[in-house]
């Protein structure tokens, strides 16, 4: 589904049960669907607070019914700074730039 029709949906319908997932199985796959999905919100009148709504705290509210959606920081990195480089046998994982 393209994101104009999302956008048509959202208002159909309201944000308040919607998710917007995107999907990495059949044909072909869009990684910036869901940033894309965001963006035609903002741009036909939603509000930031819509977007979060439907791109963030919908999913995790569906998703953590399960008690499988796990939150936790990732070790190792801290948000808003670059995570170390990791390193295998002397190079990074950067294409091979020495740490």
């Amino acid at each position: 589904m393209d994101e104009t029709r999302m956008v048509a949906i959202l208002r159909e319908y309201g944000t308040e049960r919607m998710i917007v997932n995107s999907a990495a199985d059949w044909g072909r796959s869009d990684p910036l669907k869901t940033w894309r999905t965001g963006m035609t919100m903002l741009e036909h009148g939603f509000t930031e607070d819509d977007v979060d709504r439907v791109l963030w705290r919908n999913p995790v509210a569906f998703y953590g019914q399960s008690g499988n959606l796990v939150l936790d920081p990732v070790p190792g990195f801290v948000a808003g700074e670059a995570p170390a480089p990791a390193t295998f046998e002397g190079s990074s994982v950067l294409r091979g730039v020495r740490a």
